[in-house]
């Protein structure tokens, strides 16, 4: 073979290679059977140290874990390219398509509303449903909200459960030993049945002396009121603007302690010194209360709101009561406080169950809202 061939054969291997080389950098990289990178998470959230903010932070952090980009933003401008979760309602009504890319994808978390009560969360139905088509995937947390969506108008195959979380590595029980030492050192008296509630259910955020009905403060005073047992009540409270139930509890003759904590996950102090929580709201979302009390081990009274009847069902953790049922849930609060045995199962129980609902799982869940998102996509 002359010298000639042997260059022009060189020169075709090159150009060969070349041309690999060039297509490896030009042709998108499913072409080659490369699987797409997971498109990064925005999770948009309010710009106040609430809920939602919180419920942000948590499953981000388990996003990442499980090896998908993602962080908290308190607005969803300028944003390309990317999964963008509105934390609530209220975050998408203010936030939702404002300036973003084409190619982004939308989630909607929407937790609590019946359509025709409110004109505010009204006026978010309408937006959900006049922008449904550009909504990739609507997240409830409760079969409540399941059932509220469909009878909308809303397609089957765009809501997901994804339930609210709760940290077990924060809420946790208390040692006994301990636990009565802080009782004491609060000044409870021993032979007390302590009630727990924790929420925000004044209007504003100030004193809070008008009260925020849809939380159900007055069904919760009402409730104390009828509660008829020999042991002293005593209740915990905390979050802001609680003044309506002060004063209604101050009426009552019933002790309190009130503690309001910038950091939420600080409140676990106090759910490790109840007896019993009590959830008196007529509309809710989860409440979170929901999952910390049966995560520190605390027999549970609730009102059919929520996730209330979701997890509490057939679980043996506490009692789910029709809302307003005021002299049902003084019956059932009577029931724990006046059968220990009945108390500890509860709150065996309870601790089984709260692990059901890890922010890890609700992470999951997300993750895999958006992979169904993804394979949409081709």
């Amino acid at each position: 073979m002359n010298i000639h061939k042997i260059i022009h054969k060189i020169q075709a291997k090159l150009c060969a290679l070349t041309k690999s080389v060039l297509r490896l950098r030009l042709v998108p990289a499913f072409l080659f059977d490369r699987p797409a990178p997971p498109l990064p998470v925005v999770y948009v959230v309010e710009d106040a140290n609430w809920s939602i903010k919180w419920d942000g932070i948590h499953i981000t952090r388990h996003l990442r874990a499980l090896g998908r980009r993602a962080r908290i933003e308190t607005a969803s401008l300028f944003q390309a390219g990317k999964i963008l979760h509105y934390g609530s309602s209220y975050v998408f009504e203010t936030q939702g398509f404002r300036k973003t890319g084409l190619k982004n994808r939308h989630v909607v978390t929407f937790f609590h509303g019946r359509y025709g009560e409110d004109p505010q969360l009204d006026k978010r139905f309408d937006l959900l449903r006049a922008n449904i088509h550009r909504i990739d995937a609507v997240a409830y947390a409760n079969s409540i909200m399941r059932e509220r969506f469909l009878a909308l108008g809303l397609p089957d195959e765009k809501l997901f459960y994804v339930p609210i979380g709760v940290d077990t590595g924060v809420f946790k029980p208390l040692e006994p030993s301990l636990r009565q030492a802080r009782r004491q050192g609060l000044g409870i008296p021993e032979e007390a049945f302590v009630i727990g509630s924790f929420q925000k259910d004044g209007e504003g955020w100030d004193e809070g002396l008008e009260p925020k009905m849809i939380k159900g403060p007055d069904i919760f005073l009402q409730t104390l009121e009828a509660l008829k047992i020999k042991r002293p009540i005593f209740c915990l409270l905390s979050g802001p603007a609680r003044g309506y139930v002060k004063a209604g509890l101050e009426r009552l003759g019933i002790a309190y302690i009130h503690e309001y904590y910038d950091d939420p996950d600080d409140v676990v102090g106090l759910y490790q010194l109840l007896d019993a929580y009590l959830v008196s709201s007529r509309e809710e979302g989860g409440p979170k209360a929901i999952l910390e009390s049966l995560a520190c081990g605390v027999p549970l009274v609730s009102t059919d709101v929520g996730m209330a009847r979701d997890v509490m069902e057939g679980q043996n953790c506490g009692f789910v009561l029709p809302s307003e049922d005021v002299d049902g849930l003084a019956l059932a609060l009577a029931k724990i406080a006046q059968d220990p045995c009945l108390a500890s199962e509860f709150s065996v129980n309870s601790l089984k169950r709260a692990e059901q609902y890890t922010w890890c799982k609700v992470a999951e869940a997300c993750e895999s809202l958006y992979r169904d998102i993804e394979a949409r996509m081709g």
